[in-house]
């Protein structure tokens, strides 16, 4: 388990670095917790959302921040604030599979085939949910081979 003196110094480290944010990581493999710097909010909440196999983030401290604040606090998280908002983007797309088992369990709670569900949001005046949906249909529809010619004059 990591010491809040050890935390002290890898706190410490990264200002000599002139970083501006520490993530706390944790190897799940050998379960040892170790320091990752950034000197943008980008790179740091890249890494926090995505934060590689066998890892898990456990805190984020930002380094302009008062040191003693944080780590007298239970739990640190603080991402950067100017670019939370980026979080959202930085999320892994759905993979194949995932729209493929959407679209089945679509298929099978709706009783509705891909075309009838494409009719069916012609009627939706929704235009952002109408474009989202028509999408992942489009998606799966590419992955399967199931495009038809009368289905590609629609996107």
């Amino acid at each position: 388990m990591t010491t809040k003196a050890e935390i002290s110094e890898w706190f410490d480290r990264g200002l000599v670095e002139k970083a501006k944010y520490m993530i706390v990581l944790v190897d799940t493999f050998d379960h040892d917790d170790y320091p990752a710097y950034y000197d943008s909010a980008d790179g740091c909440l890249r890494k926090y959302h995505n934060p590689g196999s066998m890892q898990r983030v456990m805190e984020v401290y930002d380094l302009t921040m008062d040191k003693e604040e944080q780590l007298n606090a239970k739990l640190v998280m603080n991402l950067p604030k100017e670019t939370q908002t980026a979080l959202a983007s930085l999320k892994p797309k759905p993979s194949p599979e995932k729209i493929e088992l959407l679209l089945n369990v679509l298929t099978s709670l709706t009783g509705l085939s891909l075309d009838d569900m494409l009719n069916e949001l012609e009627g939706t005046e929704d235009q952002k949910a109408q474009a989202q949906m028509e999408n992942v249909i489009k998606m799966a529809e590419h992955m399967n081979g199931k495009s038809s010619a009368a289905n590609e004059d629609r996107f």
